[in-house]
């Protein structure tokens, strides 16, 4: 069975299944990052990312913060049917190929990407 990226709390370990123990967190953590950047490597067609903020912008990064490529266009706009902001961005990733996908700007920082076809 695999597990996900894991937390520690209070001298407790969870991953996304729930409790779980590994000798080290950040070795696990660690492991899990390399095969998601050797993964981004192939240009996948879709990948999940993370948004977050550096100087004031947008960048695309992995779960632990490893930069993956650059915001190259972006717009906000409402979703009509919960009311929240949404954000659609262009990326081009580090890996040579260009995504886009949209995420919830007032609730979410993942946005799920595929890559575009030119």
């Amino acid at each position: 069975m695999t597990i996900g990226y894991v937390f520690e709390h209070e001298g407790k370990q969870y991953d996304p299944t729930g409790k779980t123990n590994v000798e080290s967190a950040d070795e696990h953590n660690a492991g899990l990052e390399r095969a998601e950047l050797a993964f981004w490597q192939t240009k996948p067609e879709r990948f999940a990312a993370y948004i977050s903020k550096k100087d004031g912008r947008d960048i695309p990064t992995t779960w632990l913060g490893t930069q993956i490529g650059y915001v190259i266009e972006a717009s906000k706009f409402m979703n009509n049917l919960t009311g929240s902001r949404m954000t659609h961005v262009r990326i081009k990733g580090n890996n040579g190929a260009t995504y886009h996908g949209s995420f919830g700007s007032d609730w979410s920082q993942l946005v799920r990407l595929r890559r575009c076809k030119t």
